[in-house]
C-alpha cells in the first residue's frame, strides 16, 4: 500500500492533466513482496513544471540532472526519483545516451527500459499498464530484455552486471536469447569505469544467492570481479559483501579497487585491515599477526576465521581462550615499564602487543614481573 503522501504527490501532478507512474524496482518487487527502498516516477509533466510543484509543496529537490530531465526528492523520508517520459537517442560510451527528447506516451517510454519485468507503470490506485508482458515473467520469474537483448546490453553495459545481479537477488532463471547476449558481450564492462560498476558489483555481492549464480556463471561473473580468486571454497554464504572482497581479492588488487570505488574512509580501513591479515595468515604466525597488527584487529580476524572457515585449525584453542578471557584483558605492563628497560619509543607498542598475545594466547602469568622477564627475552 502507497504512502498517503507518495498518492497525495502523485494526485497533485494528474489534477494538472499530466500522467504520473511508479516503475521499475518498485513495482516489481511490489509484486514479489520484496521490500523496496526507493521509489522511481516516471511522467508526462516536463520537469520543469515538475520542480515548480514541488516548491509550491514544499518539498525540497535534493539532486537535478537537467541534460536527462530527472530530480530527486525526499517525501516522507522516502527517496524518490523523477524522470519525464522520453526518447533516448544513440548511447555513448556504453553507459549514456547522446541525447533525449520528451515524450508523452508512457508506452513509448517503457521501451527504453531494461528488463521487462521492470517495465511495469502503477498509477496511485495501483492499476499496473504492462507492455512488454512483465506480469507473465514475474509470474515466470523470468528475466528477459524489453527490446532485443544485443541491442539493450550494447547501449548500456551496466545492464549486464545488473542482469546477474538481478537472478542472483530475485533467484530468477534468464530467459534463452537474452542469457546468450549476456554471455557473449559481457567484456563490454570494461568500457565502464570502477566507479561506474561499484554499486551493482556490491549488489550482486550481497546478493542471497551469489555463489548459485557464480556456479552456473563462472566465466561472466570471475569477468565482472576482473583478476578475482573466486573459489567457491573460500566464499561463505553468510559473508557480508565486505568479506567477501577479502577473500577473493589479493590486498594490493583490493586497495585500487577500494579507493577506486570512493568508500568511506572506516569502511575501507576495515576492508583493507581484515584482507592484509587474511593474507598475512598464509605466510605468518599467529603471534607475528598480533605483534604487528595489535589485539583488537587479531580478535577481529580470529571471529572472522572461526565464523567462516570449518576447518581452521586454532578453532578449538582460540574459543577455549576466549572463554576464559571473558572479560577485556587488562596487561599488568604498561609503556612506561618498558621504558625502563630501554625499548625504544617507537618499538613499546609491538612489544606490548607480544605481552598480551602471550597471556592470551599462551597462558602466561599477567603480571608485572613475569612479563617484563618475556620481554626482555624476546629483547635480546
Amino acid at each position: 500500500m502507497l504512502d498517503k503522501e507518495i498518492c497525495d504527490f502523485m494526485k497533485e501532478i494528474e489534477l494538472q492533466h499530466e500522467q504520473i507512474y511508479l516503475v521499475g524496482g518498485y513495482v516489481r518487487d511490489q509484486f514479489l513482496s520484496v521490500q523496496t527502498f526507493d521509489l522511481d516516477m516516471a511522467t508526462s509533466m516536463p520537469i520543469k513544471q515538475v520542480e515548480t510543484l514541488l516548491n509550491r509543496l514544499a518539498i525540497p529537490i535534493t539532486y537535478r540532472n537537467e541534460k536527462f530531465g530527472t530530480i530527486k526528492v525526499n517525501i516522507k523520508d522516502q527517496p524518490v526519483e523523477i524522470t519525464q517520459f522520453r526518447f533516448e537517442h544513440e548511447y555513448v560510451d556504453y553507459r549514456k545516451p547522446s541525447r533525449i527528447e520528451p515524450i508523452s506516451s508512457h508506452q513509448l517510454d517503457s521501451r527504453r527500459r531494461d528488463f521487462t519485468v521492470n517495465s511495469l507503470y502503477m498509477d496511485r490506485n495501483e492499476r499496473i499498464d504492462d507492455f512488454h508482458g512483465g506480469l507473465d515473467d514475474l509470474q515466470a520469474r523470468t528475466l528477459k530484455t524489453v527490446r532485443c537483448p544485443h541491442v539493450v546490453f550494447k547501449e548500456d553495459a551496466l545492464r549486464l552486471i545488473r542482469f546477474y545481479r538481478l537472478m542472483a537477488q530475485l533467484d530468477f532463471k534468464a530467459e534463452k536469447n537474452t542469457l546468450s547476449a549476456a554471455k557473449r558481450n559481457i567484456e563490454l564492462i570494461h568500457h565502464l569505469s570502477l566507479i561506474q560498476r561499484r554499486d551493482e558489483m556490491i549488489k550482486l555481492l550481497s546478493s542471497h544467492n551469489f555463489l548459485k549464480i557464480y556456479k552456473s556463471n563462472q566465466g561472466e561473473i570471475q569477468c565482472i570481479f576482473d583478476q578475482a580468486n573466486l573459489s567457491v571454497k573460500r566464499l561463505h554464504p553468510k559473508m557480508t559483501w565486505q568479506e567477501k572482497l577479502v577473500v577473493i581479492y589479493k590486498p594490493e588488487k583490493l586497495r585500487d579497487l577500494v579507493n577506486a570505488w570512493q568508500l568511506s574512509k572506516s569502511e575501507k580501513n576495515y576492508i583493507l585491515l581484515l584482507s592484509q591479515m587474511y593474507y598475512d595468515y598464509q605466510v605468518e604466525s599467529l603471534e607475528s599477526m598480533a605483534v604487528d597488527h595489535g589485539p583488537t584487529a587479531w580478535l577481529l580476524f580470529m571471529e572472522f576465521m572461526v565464523k567462516y572457515t570449518p576447518n581452521f585449525k586454532e578453532k578449538k584453542q582460540f574459543l577455549m581462550m576466549k572463554e576464559k578471557n571473558k572479560n577485556p584483558l587488562v596487561l599488568a605492563v604498561r609503556s612506561k615499564d618498558l621504558k625502563s628497560i630501554n625499548i625504544p619509543a617507537n618499538k613499546r607498542n609491538q612489544f606490548l602487543n607480544y605481552a598480551w598475545f602471550s597471556v592470551f594466547w599462551n597462558g602466561t602469568d599477567n603480571t608485572k614481573e613475569t612479563l617484563i622477564e618475556k620481554i626482555k627475552e624476546v629483547q635480546k
